[in-house]
């Protein structure tokens, strides 16, 4: 298969969900990704573990 490249693309590291996670998981571990209706609280880490297996 032939990789055509477009510029209007961005990188896969840009917007694809698992290259995100471990961009922002890398960055900031310990920040608040995610906050539940429940009260319960996710850091970037934590989403990335649970996440990462499914989006990437």
């Amino acid at each position: 298969m032939n990789k055509v490249y477009d510029p209007r693309m961005p990188a896969a590291e840009d917007c694809v969900l698992a290259r995100l996670l471990e961009k922002w998981a890398a960055a900031k571990p310990d920040a608040i990704a995610i906050i539940f209706d429940g009260g319960e609280s996710w850091t970037w880490s934590e989403a990335l573990n649970a996440a990462g297996p499914i989006a990437g």
